[in-house]
């Protein structure tokens, strides 16, 4: 199976997620779906609960962390096991995804495709395609201080 003939498929899927986006290549594009290994216990958690994606009113990094230092304390016997045993599980069928959003930005899609035209290092061309580093930070910078200006000039200077 080549991926690469699935390009614009990938590079275009509106979804900040690169695992949703080969999913929706797998059901879109590809003339064979993708099949994947997984463990049945995960070895890599999540603990930024008290963020973008949670909203819980108990959050705590800490209780979170000591949660999974427990789950891997408890866990450590089976964690690397000498021999493996894969089983196939049945086929889920999956709905479309129309994508979770954030990969909108037409830059993104170019240096996407450039990734998949060419995968030596001297054709990524990324210069081309972002501005540098330090032009950005300091366009930000520029931004954020005229904001704040304009924020303090309405709240402040220009009462009703």
């Amino acid at each position: 199976i080549y991926i690469q003939q699935c390009t614009e498929s990938f590079c275009n899927h509106d979804d900040y997620n690169w695992d949703w986006s080969l999913q929706h290549v797998s059901g879109k594009c590809l003339s064979q779906k993708l099949f994947t290994f997984s463990a049945r216990a995960p070895r890599i958690f999540h603990i930024g609960e008290c963020g973008v994606h949670h909203k819980k009113k108990d959050c705590s990094s800490r209780l979170i962390l000591n949660k999974v230092r427990h789950t891997l304390s408890t866990a450590q016997r089976a964690l690397f096991p000498h021999q493996l045993v894969v089983l196939q599980a049945p086929i889920k069928k999956t709905k479309t995804h129309k994508g979770n959003g954030g990969w909108g930005d037409k830059r993104d899609h170019a240096l996407c495709r450039s990734f998949a035209e060419d995968t030596t290092p001297q054709s990524v061309q990324a210069a081309q395609l972002i501005p540098e580093p330090i032009e950005a930070l300091d366009n930000w910078k520029k931004n954020e201080t005229l904001r704040r200006r304009k924020y303090l000039r309405e709240k402040y200077f220009l009462k009703s």
